[in-house]
């Protein structure tokens, strides 16, 4: 995973590379530059052992704008890819003497439910974004 941070660049030579950029949002642009007052603000992106800063901001700029054309709204949920720490259902396993159904029960359950948080999360960002955006206001998708 990288951050902005991850890479040795001077500031210049980034804004330089985001003014030759063509087609960008203007919203993009807002938070690039609050973002490069406080790089911590950037998000880890997976780019690989050849990553580069150049990349890593047309990266950025490509997810800001996937999540601008298929918002919350539009999505199709898809099953999470995210590993399950198998420690877990020993713990609960044995905490509440359960047997092998039961956990496996539990973590389909669980899973279900951190999904539906997440989803009901992007819901209500689009819908608070849809009745500030009016007022100025920026969306950091």
């Amino acid at each position: 995973m990288s951050t902005l941070n991850s890479f040795a660049h001077f500031n210049n030579e980034v804004y330089v590379f985001l003014q030759n950029t063509s087609n960008i949002n203007p919203e993009i642009r807002i938070i690039f530059n609050l973002n490069m007052l406080h790089k911590n603000l950037f998000p880890n992106i997976n780019l690989g052992r050849n990553a580069t800063w150049q990349k890593y901001i047309l990266s950025w700029i490509k997810k800001y704008d996937d999540a601008d054309k298929i918002p919350p709204s539009m999505r199709i949920g898809t099953p999470s890819k995210s590993p399950y720490d198998s420690v877990t259902n020993i713990i609960v396993k044995e905490s509440l003497n359960l047997d092998n159904n039961s956990i496996t029960a539990i973590q389909q359950y669980h899973t279900l439910c951190m999904q539906s948080e997440n989803i009901q999360g992007g819901l209500l960002e689009e819908y608070i974004y849809s009745k500030v955006k009016k007022c100025d206001w920026i969306c950091c998708k």
